[in-house]
């Protein structure tokens, strides 16, 4: 039998850093506080057990233990950050804050709902499956122990969390185990419990199987006085309706008598989040509308490709001129050659009649006919030869200078043409100039 002790005082500091601010809730094992961690500043949980339960003797016994419990994490437990004393020498646990409400507010106002449920009893199981692979049985599950925690606006979080794993574990060296009593509730207890036989993983399961069968019925299943309930689920199972659909066989596993037949935490978690799946509505695809083709409207033109202007008369391309005669090589002419006229835009040379005249000149009087003693025309021919051989011995005085004092064996003498008549003194006259 546990004794009522006083509360913390309001303001008190545990373990030097752990302020105790408000009562949450009494048990039957431990008054539970809202407090604040002093030095990470946050809101914690102080659930200080009863002294002859745990004490500050049980804190130093039990150190491995509280090392497993602070040691779990998994989205669906409560999450254990310390264990201290108090100034009696009671022992506090240091758990995480959870702001919401716990299962058995809700099922106060009746029927939670198969949807509902279903996520529950899914997060509850996967934690369940978490510590049973550590070595750790709750040995208390109930709605009181399944806290619903507030979701903010755009928050992910899981339906439920299970609070208080572990403690078993801490009280059994006390002496409430040691007289041969039991750590459990009368309503949700497995049948080895009942029986006072060593309880495992199975009646876990046994009694997460109670706690959903009363959430989708809205009635506890083993009733009455706690001699009753424990004595009720002794001689028969629980009575699962016929129409939950695929709850029915699911519960009916969840709560067989015999453990070893029962389903694992692990099956039971997979179970429950098909039926989550199952419930919920197919999600709504939304169908992008097709691409429409809409017209130009008139007020807008489309573009177009207009045709090149035609060119500006001050810089229109005019027809390329006719193509130049042919550069044409002449031989040298022989002696007293008669001399041609050429017309400038002939490709071919064409005698000149004697009256032609050179176009736009000025008409003039028809020149009489040589006097056959000399020949005609024969001042301005002889004037342009002259021209020519000048030019070509100052070329050859220039290109063949240099060279002739290069060479090492002396000059050797220009050898000229021979020209007869006027023009052939001239160039004898410019050779003996230029000759060195």
């Amino acid at each position: 039998m546990t004794t009522h002790e006083s509360d913390e005082p309001a303001g008190l500091v545990l373990g030097g850093r752990y302020r105790v601010d408000s009562v949450i809730g009494r048990g039957g094992m431990s008054v539970v506080y809202h407090g604040t961690d002093t030095v990470m500043g946050r809101d914690v949980a102080l659930k200080v057990f009863n002294s002859d339960l745990a004490s500050a003797d049980d804190l130093e016994r039990q150190a491995g233990e509280i090392r497993l419990i602070a040691s779990l994490n998994h989205p669906a437990l409560v999450t254990a950050y310390d264990a201290v004393a108090d100034e009696v020498g009671r022992l506090a646990l240091v758990l995480e804050y959870v702001t919401g409400h716990d299962l058995r507010t809700e099922l106060a106002g009746g029927i939670v709902g198969e949807t509902r449920a279903a996520l529950i009893g899914a997060d509850i199981a996967a934690a369940l499956a978490y510590i049973h692979d550590r070595g750790i049985v709750h040995r208390d599950l109930k709605p009181g122990n399944i806290l619903m925690p507030d979701v903010s606006q755009g928050e992910t979080a899981t339906a439920a969390k299970l609070a208080d794993f572990g403690i078993a574990r801490l009280v059994d060296a006390t002496h409430l185990t040691s007289a041969g009593s039991f750590l459990g509730t009368a309503g949700y207890l497995s049948p080895e419990q009942a029986a006072g036989e060593s309880v495992g993983p199975p009646g876990d399961v046994y009694s997460l199987g109670l706690v959903l069968l009363e959430c989708v019925t809205g009635t506890r299943e083993f009733g009455g006085t706690a001699l009753e309930a424990a004595v009720a689920r002794l001689s028969r199972d629980p009575a699962v309706p016929a129409g939950l659909g695929d709850w029915t066989g699911i519960l009916e596993r969840m709560t067989r008598r015999d453990p070893a037949s029962r389903a694992t935490a692990v099956e039971a978690a997979v179970a429950l989040r098909a039926l989550v799946s199952s419930s919920l509505p197919e999600p709504t695809v939304e169908v992008e509308a097709p691409t429409e083709a809409f017209a130009v409207p008139a007020t807008e033109r489309a573009t177009e490709v207009f045709a090149a202007p035609s060119p500006d008369a001050r810089t229109a391309a005019h027809p390329a001129p006719a193509v130049d005669a042919a550069t044409r090589v002449f031989t040298t002419p022989s002696r007293d050659a008669a001399t041609e006229v050429f017309d400038a835009t002939s490709a071919a040379p064409a005698a000149a009649p004697a009256s032609a005249r050179a176009p736009g000149s000025p008409p003039t009087a028809e020149q009489p006919a040589p006097s056959p003693g000399r020949p005609a025309r024969r001042a301005p021919l002889i004037v342009a030869w002259t021209i020519v051989a000048v030019v070509l011995v100052a070329a050859a005085a220039l290109f063949a200078g240099p060279i002739v004092r290069s060479l090492d064996s002396g000059p050797e003498p220009i050898i000229y043409p021979a020209v007869d008549g006027e023009l052939g003194s001239h160039l004898e006259q410019l050779q003996r100039s230029v000759a060195p």
